[in-house]
C-alpha cells in the first residue's frame, strides 16, 4: 500500500496516513504470527499404531518401518522422502541429512541422533517382537 502511494496517478487519492491505518500493532502482529499448539501423538499412541499394522507382506513390513524410522529420528517428510541409504548410519544411530542431497528445512545441514539401531529396525520386520 504504501508502495501504491508513490505511484503517478495514485498520489492524490492514496496518502500514507491511509497505508498506516492497516498496519496492525505490535500486539496484534504477534497475536497473528503466534502458532498454535496442533495435537501431537504420544510415545505409546505410536506403539499402538505400530502394533495394529499389518506385517505379513514386504509392503507392509516396508510401510511399518517408515513410520517407526520418522517417529525414532524425527525427520521431516520432505527429508524423509529424499534420504537415501547412505544417510543412515546404525552404528552410531544417525541420519545425516546433507542439504546437497536431502531437502531439509532451510536447506541446513542436520545429524540426528535418535535410539535407531539395527535391533530396533530388525525387529520391524517380525509381526510384533518390538512393537
Amino acid at each position: 500500500m504504501l508502495w501504491l502511494a508513490d505511484q503517478s496517478g495514485y498520489r492524490s487519492r492514496i496518502r500514507y496516513s491511509d497505508a498506516a491505518y492497516f498496519r496492525l500493532s505490535e500486539k496484534d502482529a504477534r497475536i497473528a504470527k503466534a502458532s498454535t499448539a496442533r495435537p501431537i501423538p504420544t510415545p505409546e499412541q505410536i506403539e499402538c499404531v505400530l502394533r495394529a499394522m499389518p506385517a505379513s507382506t514386504d509392503i507392509e513390513r516396508s510401510n511399518r518401518a517408515v513410520i517407526a524410522f520418522t517417529w525414532l529420528t524425527g525427520v521431516r517428510d520432505g527429508a524423509l522422502a529424499s534420504l537415501k541409504v547412505k544417510h543412515v548410519d546404525l552404528t552410531e544411530g544417525r541420519v545425516n541429512q546433507d542439504p546437497r542431497e536431502v531437502k531439509t528445512k532451510n536447506r541446513r545441514r542436520r545429524r540426528r541422533l535418535s535410539s535407531l539401531s539395527l535391533a530396533t529396525l530388525s525387529g520391524l520386520s517380525s509381526n510384533g517382537s518390538n512393537f
